[in-house]
């Protein structure tokens, strides 16, 4: 609005002085020193304000491309009226000497040549100012847009996926990753077509799941989110209704990942009445849930938690437990099956569930799972449906070569994979599923 202020204002002038009065013969600051003063002093003001506010737009745009973030909390109207303002009496402030030293001299409105001070005024201002700066900074902001783009924006998306998960140590990579994206479509108000949504999406996606802490709970939560955002764009015919429902989807799908374990819990209620003594493989924020709410029925528990090797990530859990007042010991991993006959039921989380139904989670998790088969003893997987990824390992040799194509950065060595013939159920906020269900599942949220 404010550029084109400047550009009408310049154009008007122009079109005034060279298209009208100069072909008759006309000028009026040769009138008198007020008008020679007025006139000229005006026409550079608005010849700058022009040049100044193409550069002001073009930072605008690197800030809305390059720091999606800081402009969606920075980029309001009033700071565009504040920044033109600023810049507005800067320019006149730079200007006001012209006020002074222009004046009629042999009926021609010009300034003496004889002045040092206004002879360098004068060149900064013809050159420098109006000139070659501008060039500069607009072919700088330019290659910034384009070859910073990727990396500022990574940065920022880093920035806002770790801070979510400092804020919430209970919180899923999954949710958090599900949050980042949000946070970018919401950042998101110079998007003109739907192919520029999905290729941010997209590049946001990479960045997340190329973080060397990434697990495929990252990769599937990404994939429903943006199959979710994007499942409508074929019925709309204008950008504008696609943005606003994409970012309605987009929060709907949000709170649907955030509201998965209070689902599971009250799903999984069931299964734990009749049950004593429970072996936890590793931790799981799914399966922690679903033990507190047992225990707040009242219920006797006894649980086994496994050490979890290398990143003992068993002692968590078991710290955890013992927070809310849960029974719980540890045990080494290798004493998996000495345990496995007292014990009523195995229970762990996952990392992602594969298309095939088997589950993909800390290494140990096939260890238990077996032991448990030939005891004949349940073997339950508590998970969210965002987990459910798009791989079909049939081993684990097989895990290591999907795995390190979908993340390749990702160290697979700390999981293993469990066949589905080895597990008894799937507790889901979807409810209580078969492993064969995963994969009808999967073609509902992606193929329907």
């Amino acid at each position: 609005m404010y550029l084109a202020y400047w550009d009408a204002s310049v154009c008007g002038y122009l079109a005034f002085r060279y298209g009208v009065l100069i072909p008759f013969g006309i000028k009026l600051e040769d009138g008198n020193d007020y008008l020679c003063k007025i006139i000229y002093t005006t026409t550079r003001l608005l010849w700058s304000g022009s040049v100044w506010h193409v550069i002001l737009l073009t930072y605008e745009r690197v800030l809305c491309m390059c720091f999606p973030i800081f402009y969606q909390q920075f980029g309001k109207l009033k700071h565009a009226k504040i920044a033109s303002a600023l810049l507005t009496l800067f320019l006149f402030v730079f200007n006001v000497p012209k006020l002074y030293y222009f004046r009629l001299y042999n009926r021609r409105c010009t300034a003496p040549s004889h002045l040092i001070f206004y002879t360098y005024y004068s060149f900064f201002d013809h050159y420098l100012f109006i000139g070659i700066f501008p060039v500069l900074f607009v072919i700088l902001g330019n290659v910034w847009q384009q070859d910073g783009k990727a990396s500022l924006m990574s940065l920022s998306i880093d920035d806002i996926f770790v801070d979510l998960l400092k804020r919430d140590p209970h919180l899923s990579p999954g949710v958090a990753a599900a949050k980042t994206l949000l946070r970018v479509l919401e950042s998101m108000k110079s998007a003109s077509t739907v192919i520029e949504v999905h290729k941010l999406v997209q590049k946001a996606k990479s960045q997340l799941c190329n973080r060397s802490e990434s697990n495929l709970s990252v990769v599937s939560s990404c994939d429903c989110f943006i199959q979710s955002i994007l499942s409508n764009s074929q019925r709309l015919e204008h950008v504008e209704e696609f943005n606003e429902l994409m970012i309605n989807d987009g929060k709907r799908m949000v709170d649907s990942m955030d509201n998965a374990r209070n689902f599971i819990v009250k799903n999984g209620r069931s299964l734990l009445q009749s049950i004593h003594n429970i072996l936890v493989v590793a931790k799981s924020n799914a399966v922690l849930r679903l033990l507190e709410d047992a225990c707040n029925e009242n219920r006797d528990l006894n649980i086994i938690v496994t050490e979890s090797r290398p990143d003992c990530s068993g002692e968590t859990m078991v710290s955890w437990l013992r927070e809310r007042d849960i029974a719980a010991r540890l045990i080494l991993d290798s004493a998996v099956g000495c345990e496995m006959e007292n014990v009523d039921l195995v229970l762990f989380g996952a990392e992602g569930i594969a298309q095939s139904g088997g589950v993909i989670n800390k290494v140990g998790t096939f260890s238990a799972a077996l032991s448990a088969k030939q005891l004949n003893k349940p073997v339950y997987c508590v998970a969210e449906s965002f987990k459910f990824v798009r791989m079909y390992p049939l081993s684990n040799v097989d895990l290591r070569k999907e795995y390190s194509t979908l993340l390749p950065n990702a160290d697979s060595s700390f999981l293993d994979y469990t066949e589905p013939d080895l597990i008894s159920l799937l507790v889901t906020d979807l409810g209580i599923l078969t492993p064969a269900a995963v994969c009808e599942t999967l073609y509902t949220i992606y193929e329907s």
